[in-house]
């Protein structure tokens, strides 16, 4: 994308500076002039580093989102060219978080969450790990509180959780809360550590933790198929196989998690008695030396139906701007405006611009040409056979190049435009008063 905006723009100075602005920073050799704001912004990645943490550049990965890759790209990295200062590593570019129907937040919309209260609902840890598994980085995604419901429920709580509580449960049950010790192997082997780094040195950060869920699921697969309330009955030596490697898993579980869930990952090394931070050095089989388990509770626990309706409150109520009443105006004034139904028959994209699209409206009677600014709000095909109000005794005028013969009735607020439709079905033509 930049390469070839580069191409076809080619690269020209800008100014890092405005002048008689009433905000901003002043220049020091000239206070009539304030520093751009997007320069003065960009100067932070470096201008908080003090001397102790230049260590942290230059960065490893430049993280950015895709609408102010310019800025972030060719307008930052030409700064450090000009200063001669060391580039970062990599750049990164993220996606949107969108609201419900795949559509961006929008207050108007009334699809914005509100993430304080969904942390009086949910754990963050939950929060943190529906975004990693649900979105694919570089990629927009949808978040929804029936997914982050779902997601905590049947993932954390049933399989995290589960195996968790199932593990320490029975180191209480049969060994008195001592873990013990083996040096067979037959659990942790099936995990594949190359293809998780693989996954994450390539940003594919979903894929990762997808991946630490299948062995998730094989450690409870472990426990079903070996039984190891079976050997129990019998002190067989079989058991302390089964649950040494069972404590292993859980010890590299949480190493593995503690960049998506560093609260959980903190509470399953309590609960087995390990001190030490996570090191992904020390993911290998056979790390964890005899110790007391700590009880520490449920990892997680289920959000019931209750609990679930209310993402209702979860929502930002909307808040319309309201704008000022135009003066008043005499009836035969409004008298003047000649208000019809019409039906939209075609819509097709403006050749000139790229908001507006071009709308051919039938009113039973004789068809017109209308041109709106409705491209970015709705689907050409969604257009189709809907009935809206429209104009028709409006001057014609041109919006780019293309003639409007009127002019259709729409509610807007801020990013957000709704068309005027009708409650119940009317003929074409029918008049609006």
């Amino acid at each position: 994308f930049i390469l070839n905006r580069i191409k076809n723009e080619g690269l020209k100075d800008i100014a890092i500076s405005r002048k008689n602005s009433s905000w901003g920073i002043s220049l020091p050799f000239d206070e009539k002039f304030t520093a751009w704001v997007w320069f003065d912004a960009l100067l932070n990645y470096l201008s908080v580093l003090d001397k102790k943490n230049k260590k942290f550049w230059p960065a490893n990965i430049h993280l950015t989102a895709h609408d102010i890759l310019w800025h972030h790209s060719v307008v930052w990295l030409g700064m450090l060219f000009s200063a001669e200062i060391e580039l970062p590593k990599r750049l990164v570019v993220h996606g949107f978080i969108l609201g419900d129907n795949n559509k961006k937040m929008s207050k108007s919309l009334g699809n914005v969450v509100d993430p304080i209260k969904i942390l009086k609902i949910y754990p963050v840890d939950s929060v943190r790990y529906f975004l990693s598994r649900e979105i694919s980085l570089g990629l927009d995604g949808a978040f929804s509180v029936k997914a982050l419901n779902e997601r905590h429920n049947n993932e954390l709580v049933n399989d995290l959780g589960n195996l968790h509580a199932r593990t320490l449960s029975m180191i209480e049950k049969y060994y008195n809360d001592k873990i013990p010790k083996s040096t067979k192997n037959e659990l942790v082997k099936k995990l594949d550590f190359k293809k998780i780094n693989s996954l994450v040195e390539n940003y594919e950060l979903h894929n990762a933790i997808s991946e630490i869920w299948k062995f998730i699921n094989e450690c409870n697969k472990y426990i079903s198929e070996n039984k190891p309330w079976e050997f129990a009955k019998t002190n067989s030596k079989q058991l302390d196989i089964i649950i040494y490697n069972l404590v292993e898993s859980l010890r590299i579980i949480s190493i593995l998690l503690s960049p998506y869930m560093p609260e959980t990952s903190t509470k399953i090394r309590n609960s087995l008695g390990v001190k030490e931070e996570p090191d992904f050095k020390n993911l290998k089989f056979g790390l964890l030396k005899s110790t007391q388990i700590q009880r520490v509770g449920y990892l997680f626990t289920r959000i019931d139906e209750g609990e679930k309706m209310q993402k209702k409150e979860i929502k930002i109520e909307t808040k319309v701007e309201h704008k000022p009443i135009k003066p008043i105006i005499q009836f035969t004034d409004f008298e003047k405006l000649d208000l019809r139904v019409g039906k939209i028959i075609r819509a097709e994209a403006h050749p000139n611009a790229d908001k507006l699209c071009v709308l051919q409206v039938d009113f039973g009677d004789h068809k017109r040409q209308i041109v709106a600014g409705i491209k970015l709000h709705y689907k050409l095909e969604d257009l189709i056979n809907k009935k809206i109000t429209v104009v028709v005794n409006l001057q014609p005028t041109s919006l780019r190049g293309v003639e409007s013969q009127g002019m259709l009735l729409a509610a807007s607020d801020k990013d957000n435009i709704v068309l005027i439709t009708l409650e119940k079905d009317i003929p074409k033509g029918s008049r609006v008063s």
